[in-house]
C-alpha cells in the first residue's frame, strides 16, 4: 500500500531560512520525495512541524489531492512500479497537468477571502470581495490567468474605473486589494531563489497605484448645514434621486448609520432601531450593538420604507428592491451624484458617507460634544474597553446626543460653548 504525506525537509534549509516542501510517498518501507513549488519559514509551522499558514495550505492541499488522484487511478497496478519509477510517473503526470492548467486569479482570490473570514476578519474580507467583484465587472468574466495581469492591464482597469465614475479613494482601495492578493500569490507560487517561476508578470512594479490624499478627507466630507438642508429638501425627478435623498436624510438623522446597516437591519421595537454595525462587530465584545430611536424628522421615512409584511426579516424594504447591500449603496451614490449635478452643489465624489462625516463634525465642532461620546454614537471600535465591560449601556445618551445635533441643523439651536451635558 502506498501512503502519501506532505513534509518539510528541515535539513535542506536555505540561506534565507526557508525550507522546501515535498510530497513523500512510501511503500514497503521504501520512500521517495516529490518536489513541490512551495517552501515555508519556521513561523508558518506549528509546534508539531506541520504547515499552519492559512494562505498556503489550500494550494498545498490541492497538490496533495492531485497526487492522490494519480495514485488512485493506478489502482492495484501501482504495485508494479519501483519507487523510483513511481516518482517519475507522478512527476510526469503533474508536469503535463500543470502545462495545461492556468493559475486563475479569481480562484485564488476566493480562497484568500475565505481564509480571512476564517480568521474572523469579516470587515476586511468584504472589502477584498468588493474589489474582486469590481474587477470581474471590468472584465465581463470571472476567470483571469495571473499572467494576463500586466501593467497595461492595470492601466486599462484604472481608466475603466475613472470612466465609470468611481472616486479616487475607491480606485486606490480596489487596486491596493488586487495588489495584495497578487503579491500573496507570488509568495506562494514563485520561488525566486531556485528559479521556479509560475507567475511571470508583476504589474505593480511599474504600474503606480494613485494615492488618495487623506489630509483633507474629513474636511472635504463634512458638509455645511445649508448644503445638508439643500440635499434634505431636494426636489427630485427620478426614483433613484428620491431614494438617495431619503436615505441620506435617514442616515444623518440616525447618527450616520451606513447603507449596509440600513439594508441589513432586522429589529425594531416601536420606533427604536436595534442593529449591529457590520464594520466593527468582530472587534467589539458587544458585537457593536446600537439602539437608537427614529427621530420625528424622519418618522415619515419609517412609514415610507418600512416592510409591511412579515415575509421579510428586514426592517426596511431596501432588501426587496436591491439584491445586496453593494447594489443598494451604488444606487444611493449614483442618485446623490445626480442631485449634486442638478442642484449645482459642486461636491466632489459625493457619497452617503458624507452624511456620517457631517454628523460627526457638527457634533464635535458645532455642538461641542466630547469625541468619546461621538465615537459611541458612530459605533466605532471601543476606545475604553474596560469601562464598557463594567458600565451598563445607557442608550438614552445616544438619543440625547443625536437630538443636540438635529436641533442645531434643523432649528438653529446652538448650545453654549463648552457645554457637554447629556
Amino acid at each position: 500500500m502506498v501512503t502519501l504525506k506532505i513534509v518539510v525537509l528541515y535539513e535542506n534549509k536555505r540561506k534565507n531560512g526557508s525550507m522546501p516542501v515535498y510530497a513523500k510517498i512510501t511503500q514497503n518501507r521504501d520512500r521517495a520525495y516529490i518536489k513541490t513549488p512551495f517552501s515555508v519559514f519556521g513561523s508558518q509551522l506549528n509546534k508539531r512541524g506541520e504547515i499552519k499558514d492559512s494562505y498556503l495550505l489550500p494550494s498545498i492541499n490541492l497538490l496533495y489531492n492531485r497526487i492522490a488522484e494519480i495514485l488512485k487511478d493506478l489502482g492495484f497496478s501501482v504495485n508494479q512500479f519501483s519507487m523510483k519509477d513511481l516518482k517519475v510517473y507522478i512527476e510526469t503526470k503533474l508536469e503535463n497537468k500543470s502545462q495545461n492548467a492556468k493559475l486563475d486569479f479569481f480562484e485564488f482570490a476566493k480562497t484568500f477571502i475565505e481564509n480571512m473570514q476564517s480568521d474572523k476578519r469579516q470587515g476586511s474580507s468584504e472589502n477584498y470581495a468588493i474589489a474582486v467583484r469590481n474587477l470581474a465587472k471590468f472584465l465581463g468574466r470571472d476567470t483571469l490567468d495571473f499572467n494576463e495581469m500586466t501593467a497595461t492591464f492595470c492601466k486599462r482597469y484604472h481608466n475603466w474605473m475613472i470612466k465609470n465614475g468611481l472616486g479616487a479613494r475607491g480606485q486606490e482601495l480596489y487596486l491596493v486589494s488586487i495588489r495584495k492578493i497578487f503579491n500573496e500569490a507570488l509568495s506562494i507560487y514563485n520561488d525566486y531563489e531556485i528559479g521556479e517561476i509560475q507567475i511571470r508578470t508583476n504589474p505593480f512594479k511599474s504600474f503606480e497605484i494613485p494615492k488618495f490624499k487623506f489630509a483633507s478627507l474629513a474636511e472635504k466630507k463634512a458638509l455645511p448645514v445649508d448644503t445638508l438642508q439643500k440635499i434634505f429638501t431636494a426636489s427630485v425627478f427620478t426614483e433613484r434621486e428620491e431614494l438617495a435623498r431619503d436615505v441620506f436624510l435617514l442616515s444623518f438623522c440616525l447618527c450616520g448609520m451606513n447603507a449596509k446597516d440600513l439594508y441589513m437591519c432586522e429589529c425594531i421595537e416601536e420606533t427604536q432601531l436595534i442593529y449591529f454595525r457590520h464594520k466593527t462587530k468582530n472587534r467589539r465584545s458587544d458585537n457593536a450593538e446600537m439602539r437608537i430611536n427614529i427621530p420625528p424628522e424622519v418618522s415619515h421615512l419609517l412609514k415610507k420604507y418600512r416592510t409591511k409584511t412579515k415575509e421579510s426579516k428586514h426592517v426596511f424594504t431596501f432588501s426587496k428592491r436591491y439584491a445586496d447591500p453593494d447594489n443598494f449603496t451604488t444606487a444611493i451614490n449614483k442618485g446623490l451624484k445626480s442631485i449634486n449635478r442638478k442642484l449645482k452643489l459642486r461636491i466632489d465624489e459625493i457619497s452617503l458617507y458624507y452624511a456620517r462625516h457631517s454628523w460627526a463634525t457638527i457634533a464635535v465642532n458645532d455642538v461641542y460634544l466630547p469625541e468619546e461620546l461621538v465615537d459611541e454614537c458612530l459605533v466605532h471600535a471601543p476606545v475604553r474597553k474596560m469601562l464598557r465591560t463594567y458600565v451598563k449601556r445607557d442608550w438614552a445618551r445616544v438619543d440625547k446626543t443625536n437630538r443636540k445635533v438635529l436641533d442645531y441643523v434643523f432649528y438653529g439651536k446652538t448650545p453654549p460653548e463648552g457645554s457637554v451635558s447629556i
